[in-house]
């Protein structure tokens, strides 16, 4: 017999037995115990270049076998988010793009019956910058180019 207990997380194995015209009964317990994590820590990446995060497991739990699932989310909350596909180990990349900017990624990390689900960090990607300083009189036309295809004449 297998007894759930949902709020300590944990099962009970009860097994009864009789043995020479007399019953034996053995209570096994198991506790699941959820991992302790990191902080995960907010992102800041010039648009094109990427971003990552990752899980850290401070404090293993049990069982210490885990999956991942990340997700990313409008708001800093770690519910709601809408999980990315593909994206099930303990690292998340993502390439900083304009439409990306402020929104937030967590995990949710599980082992047996238990999950945690980590902080909502926040991506923040800023705009490709240029400087161009031209000192002197200038009578040609000077383009300039670069990978994302910037011209300036």
């Amino acid at each position: 017999l297998l007894v759930k207990n949902p709020l300590l997380f944990a099962y009970y194995y009860i097994f009864l037995n009789f043995h020479h015209n007399s019953l034996v009964l053995k209570v096994y317990f198991e506790a699941y115990v959820s991992p302790t994590l990191e902080t995960l820590e907010n992102q800041t990446v010039t648009e094109g270049k990427n971003a990552t995060f990752e899980v850290s497991i401070t404090k293993a739990g049990n069982p210490a076998e885990y999956t991942y699932q990340w997700y990313v989310n409008d708001t800093n909350e770690t519910t709601g988010g809408k999980a990315i596909s593909n994206a099930t180990s303990e690292s998340y990349t993502v390439k900083g793009t304009n439409d990306l900017n402020g929104k937030y990624y967590y995990c949710i990390v599980k082992n047996g019956i238990c999950e945690t689900a980590t902080n909502a960090a926040k991506l923040t990607v800023t705009a490709i910058q240029y400087i161009l300083t031209i000192e002197g009189k200038c009578d040609s036309e000077i383009t300039l180019s670069d990978e994302n295809n910037l011209t300036a004449k």
